[in-house]
């Protein structure tokens, strides 16, 4: 009764199982860590996912691009894995590395070197991302919410701040869908209807929960 107070059950989640989720459901799913315009992802399949192209004036077919995420491994409070942005009480982190491609187009000469006619040629840069976050807690999931987004060696200050901004938001897009249902949870006698928590502690996600 000290760990669960007037709740029926303490459940606990160490980082290695949660990983193990991630992992699986990642290798299930390559999708939701590779996204597209046309260019390169024509339609979404079982291995990317298909996005808009960013639409801009007199760029036909607009701004081509690709992010690729690779899957992300969770350190839980304490830090146990020496990423640079270690985890704070009742957070986690998590070190991944982030390809951005773009479809650069330039005008070359073709035989007659008065006409120069536009070519795409695909670029790209390896960026590693440190991230932070805590456990959100939905009506019937849980879910990783990112807190804030590191990316070294970017000047200015403000290209930086930009860059972060727009990793973040797409990170978070990118892990949104992952959701572990506890309302699914069944023991036998009812289901287990979490009261307290999540915490973030002893390299676990700790919470307290009712039977219903």
């Amino acid at each position: 009764m000290s760990l669960t107070q007037s709740d029926g059950l303490f459940v606990a989640v160490h980082e290695d199982g949660f990983n193990d989720f991630i992992t699986a459901f990642f290798s299930a799913r390559p999708r939701y860590l590779k996204f597209g315009s046309p260019l390169f992802v024509p339609s979404t399949t079982v291995s990317a996912t298909a996005v808009p192209a960013i639409a801009f004036p007199n760029i036909p077919g607009g701004i081509n691009y690709m992010v690729e995420f690779e899957r992300p491994v969770l350190d839980l409070y304490p830090d146990t894995k020496g990423f640079d942005l270690p985890p704070l009480p009742n957070q986690f982190s998590m070190q991944i590395k982030v390809r951005l491609t773009l479809a650069c187009i330039q005008k070359i000469s073709r035989g007659d070197e008065h006409k120069k006619y536009p070519k795409s040629e695909p670029i790209h840069t390896d960026l590693v991302v440190c991230a932070s976050g805590s456990i959100d807690r939905g009506p019937i999931d849980l879910g990783l919410h990112i807190d804030q987004v590191e990316i070294k060696d970017i000047t200015p200050d403000s290209l930086e701040s930009i860059i972060e901004c727009i990793i973040r938001m797409m990170l978070q897009a990118a892990l949104a869908p992952m959701r572990i249902p506890y309302d699914a949870i069944g023991i036998g006698i009812g289901n287990i209807v979490p009261a307290d928590g999540p915490r973030i502690q002893d390299d676990q996600v700790q919470l307290s929960a009712n039977f219903i």
